[in-house]
């Protein structure tokens, strides 16, 4: 694979790798019930909340007492994140592998009755 491959496929498992790790991470606070008053966990949540958005509502979120919440929308987009960073990166290593030739097939004459 051509060096503009590598790079694109390496930027790629990188930005999906990152989105992907949020997500989990988010996953776990709100199961656990973190406190958004820790600066992490605040952080956490607002950077994932845009990542989120497209998958609000398609599920219930069930919540337990305590703040325990298990956010089934998040991981419905931890699985779609998933499928199109493998998408994005077939598509780059496909579009950017060198193309091999085909050799002609030997030339049969009529005479020739193999």
């Amino acid at each position: 694979m051509p060096m503009i491959g590598i790079f694109l496929s390496a930027i790629t498992q990188f930005v999906i790798g990152f989105i992907e790790i949020a997500i989990v991470l988010r996953i776990v606070l709100k199961m656990l019930g973190a406190s958004t008053a820790a600066p992490f966990v605040a952080w956490l949540y607002e950077t994932t909340g845009p990542m989120l958005a497209p998958f609000n509502g398609v599920f219930p979120t069930p919540s337990v007492s305590g703040g325990f919440v298990l956010e089934i929308s998040a991981l419905v987009a931890l699985v779609v994140y998933g499928l199109v960073g493998f998408l994005i990166n077939t598509l780059v290593t496909n579009a950017t592998k060198p193309h091999e030739e085909k050799p002609e097939p030997p030339h049969r004459y009529p005479h020739d009755r193999r």
